[in-house]
């Protein structure tokens, strides 16, 4: 299973929210071994072939290192996190949103001599979830772009300063008084000149009921091209960015994760249950609907897009709720999808199972599925063709966000609690 995807302005498209660090155990595990715990000292008996800084596949190795305490603990619970190369070294930074108010801080936190340490806090972005890194302003840095967690036609932009990031400026890209909307606004660059335009689900007025994009003209956020028709309850939600159509030029596929409009369907319905695949068409600076696709089940907790079948098509994952499964969708390479497989039962799992992310944890070129089920932590390698689950240490956290924090080419990860950021931590990698 490889990644997959165009890249377009200086990064690809995926949307991902003091006292000194110390880290602690290191964690293993590998396809020949079970999960072991060790030392986190490179001497202090790690397993062999961990810290030697030779990848193997099918190895997973990590140590925890804390995450900075940044205030009182009233007010640092963490509430999302980012990842962004600030300062262009080629190692990414965490960016973490602090919980409070009367507005969030968001403050960058670089990894430096074995330690975790933090930067500025800025005002920022409180209550969002999605987090698009972009060159907004064109200056060859890459930007953050925050997208809230409830319908909004509003974006928040955290410019890049080099050594940290600058307060946040509101984008409003569809008043209120205009529309009424239905799911977060989707960031894509329709026309491929490197400056973002959003896709904007409406809900009312029912004569503009469907999808707006939206292209800034001027000093105004205007309609640009036609209505699309948007499945199921007409929201826009989870999403994923790729290639779909390979032509150079990063898509989306949006999933309609609401489940209250009326009326609303029992139990699955393939005709409602589905999600949207559209293309960037640079040609006429438009978005183009591809069509709509079977989710293969009720609802989504996850949704990522890569090749699962080694073809070079792009395909799309949803986990699915009211189902244990996973859906895979075949792309055709044209921005279509085939009927959806149910990936259903893991080797060896009995019961409810969960997937939490879609990485390279190994740092082998191929991606893998961090997951669990009950106690249980796992990789699933090879989800679609012949799944291998390799077992990592139960205390292995569910991920916030992934990101290369020490340039290894591996992906780190920050535990998905939230809690205190005193009491967080992240998994580094240490092949």
């Amino acid at each position: 299973m490889t990644t997959t995807g165009a890249e377009s302005n200086t990064s690809s498209m995926s949307t991902v929210s003091t006292s000194t660090s110390s880290e602690s155990e290191a964690t293993t595990a590998s396809t020949s071994s079970a999960a072991t715990t060790g030392s986190s000292s490179a001497t202090g008996g790690l397993p062999v072939g961990c810290d030697d800084g030779v990848v193997d596949p099918g190895q997973y190795c990590f140590k925890s290192v804390w995450l900075p305490d940044l205030g009182e603990p009233a007010t640092s619970k963490t509430g999302s996190a980012a990842a962004l190369d600030i300062d262009g070294d080629g190692r990414d930074e965490l960016i973490v949103e602090t919980l409070g108010t009367p507005a969030g801080v968001n403050t960058p936190i670089w990894y430096d001599d074995g330690e975790l340490q933090p930067g500025l806090g800025v005002v920022g972005a409180e209550d969002f979830n999605e987090w698009l890194p972009w060159d907004w302003d064109s200056d060859d840095r890459v930007d953050l772009v925050a997208l809230p967690k409830q319908s909004s036609g509003e974006a928040l932009v955290m410019r890049n300063a080099s050594d940290g990031l600058v307060d946040a400026e509101h984008v409003v890209v569809s008043d209120q008084d205009e529309f009424l909307v239905n799911g977060s606004i989707v960031p894509i660059d329709a026309d491929g000149d490197g400056v973002l335009e959003f896709l904007v689900a409406v809900e009312f007025p029912l004569d503009a009921k469907g999808a707006h994009l939206r292209k800034l003209v001027g000093e105004s956020w205007i309609d640009h091209g036609s209505i699309l028709p948007l499945p199921g309850c007409g929201a826009s939600g989870r999403r994923v960015y790729a290639d779909f159509d390979e032509d150079g030029h990063v898509d989306v596929a949006i999933h309609d994760n609401v489940t209250a409009c009326k009326p609303y369907p029992e139990e699955y319905d393939p005709e409602f249950h589905r999600f949207t695949s559209l293309r960037a068409d640079s040609a006429d600076g438009q978005v183009a609907l591809v069509g709509s696709f079977p989710t293969g089940g009720y609802g989504e907790a996850g949704m990522w897009a890569a090749d699962f079948d080694g073809d070079e098509h792009v395909d799309v994952a949803i986990q699915l709720q009211a189902t244990v499964a996973v859906a895979i969708h075949h792309g055709g390479g044209d921005g279509s999808f085939a009927a959806p497989e149910l990936v259903a039962q893991l080797p060896g799992v009995d019961g409810n199972w969960r997937l939490d992310d879609l990485a390279d944890f190994d740092g082998d070129g191929d991606i893998e599925f961090l997951g669990g089920a009950g106690e249980r932590r796992f990789i699933v390698e090879d989800l679609g063709g012949s799944p291998n689950l390799v077992d990592v240490p139960s205390s292995t956290p569910a991920v916030m966000v992934h990101a290369d924090l020490n340039g290894d080419g591996i992906a780190d990860f920050l535990d998905a609690g939230i809690a205190r950021t005193g009491d967080k931590f992240v998994m580094l990698s240490i092949p």
